[in-house]
């Protein structure tokens, strides 16, 4: 079995590809991957996704967008490495794609032989947890591509410029990970209704769309 899981930072891939890891799954975790190319340090951090949100910067911190184009081409790179792996065949292992929350970024041709080499699985996040997800990164920064969304307003304080492109943000990925998603499962199925590994494959395998 092949799924790949996509989704906002915070939504909850992570937590679910290390359940699907304990099932005997094969992770294959998309920032991890890329923090080894990086750096040693940022590799081996405790707090991974806060390490490299300290190396990004935020986006309005100079050198950011140059950071942001070093991970956005690392990302690319290992995504192929990734759909190399699966069209070999995974190693004859069940596969578990985490990917970081900008893969829709890599590209439709990318993504039209992700979705077509895996079940692309996407973590809604309603309107109703995105306060949440803000606070999130306000108080735990992680490597965000804002894809030229962060544009601040002549006057604007900058939490107010961060809570409106952050919402900007959202809604863009939202469309864009529902398009390319064999299944979207709601946040309540996702985070509250399913309990453990099992119970999510048993639904990923009734559900008419994977």
């Amino acid at each position: 079995m092949r799924v790949t899981l996509i989704g906002m930072a915070g939504i909850g891939k992570s937590t679910w590809a290390a359940r699907l890891e304990r099932e005997g799954f094969r992770r294959l975790d998309c920032d991890r991957m890329i923090a080894e190319r990086l750096s040693p340090g940022v590799a081996g951090a405790d707090d991974l996704i806060a390490a490299l949100g300290s190396w990004m910067g935020l986006p309005w911190e100079p050198g950011y967008e140059t950071r942001a184009a070093q991970y956005h081409r690392l990302e690319k790179t290992v995504m192929k490495e990734i759909l190399d792996t699966l069209a070999g065949g995974g190693g004859g292992d069940d596969v578990v794609v985490d990917t970081a929350g900008s893969v829709i970024y890599t590209g439709d041709e990318m993504l039209e032989e992700l979705a077509e080499r895996s079940a692309i699985i996407h973590l809604a996040a309603p309107p109703e947890v995105r306060q949440r997800l803000l606070e999130d990164y306000l108080e735990r920064p992680g490597p965000v591509l804002w894809h030229g969304m962060f544009r601040p307003e002549p006057g604007e304080a900058l939490r107010d410029t961060i809570a409106r492109c952050y919402e900007r943000l959202l809604d863009d990925r939202e469309r864009r990970y529902t398009r390319w998603a064999r299944v979207s499962l709601p946040h309540d199925v996702h985070r509250k209704r399913l309990a453990d590994a099992p119970s999510f494959l048993d639904r990923l395998r009734s559900d008419p769309g994977s």
